[in-house]
């Protein structure tokens, strides 16, 4: 399925296409940069559903692909307007800051109790990099406590340490996965700790980052937790393509995205986007769809992602700059939400079709380097390369790659036992 391009307004899909013809970057890796900027201008509005069921407006958002494929620069380019607006008003803050400190110093007591009552506060930070689960619950209650709502956009270059770290420093017993699937429906986040405990009410989280997809396959693999069926991915499965050194992004087209995302950053400050057309088929469609996906490829995925096609017409809603949600924004997050249910079947498909093809890759990378190799140290060895090859699969890899002729498999008589070992048998 083709990416939806025109789900996006002409100021970004300019962007986006040039920025693809300077670099080598898929068009919808900068799209999905501008989703994230929407998640937080629109960090406090929630989409009112039914009675007793409203939609916050963040997503958790992943571009996968080789090494080489511009998978970063798209997304620092998409978030480099917000970026700039939070420099601008931390500059804006301090100077303000030291101008009232030297008028307290100065004052008496009465005036100073006056002076504390109007002292500055600090601004929003609408992106982080702080990655353990303490630091996004203070950069959160920051947000809150300087009068916004406690939202931030979690930005991380290569989330496979993201995947990897979860609990790292609570010896797996700290709930940091069930942490990120509360701060993805907005709900209270806690963390409990010896030294002290943290809480904070109605948290939302975006996040935003890449992957590599030799390293994807341990995040998908993990899927009984629940929290990557969340994310929505957007995918290059090709080889890096050559980049025009002296093409570049046309200054016109760079101040234009600019001066768009800051016009809806000043002007956008609903809390409540409203539904003024019915929603309920549209739904249904989805879900339907969703359904037959998952059943078509075994897989259980997308039983929640009514949530993903909620948050994409609120973020549409935001990048097209309307006051309420209408039929035009709905087709286009259909389309969307559709092409990334299809880029999350194929990260499915890459997964465990690749699963055998990279344990007999690994399996014939060790015995060749060794030559021989008995049967427990390359087992021992494999399980330090993947931890999630069951003993079935590496049978069946070993039985694949002595068919092929590439190993011959012997026992060795031992004073004690026979020893099983693999002799490297290519040439």
């Amino acid at each position: 399925m083709n990416f939806p391009l025109e789900s996006f307004p002409a100021v970004i899909r300019d962007y986006a296409v040039q920025f693809a013809k300077a670099s080598g970057a898929k068009p919808e890796f900068f799209c999905c940069g501008s989703l994230a900027v929407a998640s937080s201008i629109g960090s406090g509005c929630q989409i009112r559903i039914k009675s007793g069921y409203r939609e916050y407006l963040n997503l958790y958002i992943v571009i996968a692909g080789a090494p080489g494929v511009a998978k970063s620069q798209p997304l620092k380019k998409a978030l480099l307007p917000l970026e700039d607006i939070m420099a601008q008003e931390w500059d804006d803050y301090e100077q303000s800051y030291r101008e009232w400190d030297n008028r307290f110093k100065r004052a008496k007591n009465d005036e100073q109790d006056v002076l504390l009552e109007n002292k500055p506060i600090p601004p929003v930070i609408p992106i982080t990099t702080r990655a353990t689960m303490e630091g996004l619950i203070d950069t959160l209650r920051h947000n809150k406590d300087a009068g916004f709502a406690p939202h931030t956009i979690y930005y991380k270059d290569e989330l496979n340490a993201f995947f990897a770290s979860m609990d790292a420093y609570r010896e797996g017993r700290g709930g940091d996965n069930e942490a990120f699937l509360e701060f993805f429906n907005g709900h209270n986040a806690k963390i409990t700790n010896k030294h002290e405990k943290r809480f904070i009410s109605k948290t939302i989280l975006t996040i935003l980052g890449t992957i590599q997809t030799n390293v994807m396959r341990n995040a998908m693999q993990d899927k009984g937790n629940g929290l990557i069926e969340r994310f929505i991915f957007a995918m290059n499965l090709d080889e890096p393509q050559m980049s025009d050194i002296f093409s570049e992004v046309p200054e016109s087209t760079i101040l234009d995205y600019d001066i768009y995302v800051r016009k809806i950053y000043q002007e956008f400050n609903k809390t409540l986007l409203a539904v003024p057309c019915e929603l309920r088929d549209h739904v249904q469609e989805m879900n339907k769809h969703f359904f037959d996906l998952g059943r078509k490829h075994d897989t259980g995925a997308f039983k929640k992602w009514e949530q993903n096609f909620f948050k994409i017409i609120g973020c549409l809603t935001i990048l097209w700059n309307k006051n309420g949600i209408d039929e035009d924004i709905i087709t286009k997050a259909k389309e969307l939400t559709k092409y990334f249910a299809d880029q999350w079947i194929n990260g499915y498909k890459v997964t465990n079709a690749s699963r055998e093809e990279v344990l007999e890759a690994e399996l014939k990378r060790i015995i060749k380097k060794q030559k021989c190799v008995k049967h427990a140290d390359l087992r021992k060895m494999y399980q330090f390369c993947s931890k999630n090859a069951t003993s079935q699969q590496f049978n069946e890899a070993i039985e694949n790659l002595m068919e092929e002729g590439l190993i011959e498999r012997r026992r060795i008589d031992a004073k004690t036992k026979k020893v099983l070992v693999y002799f490297w048998q290519e040439g």
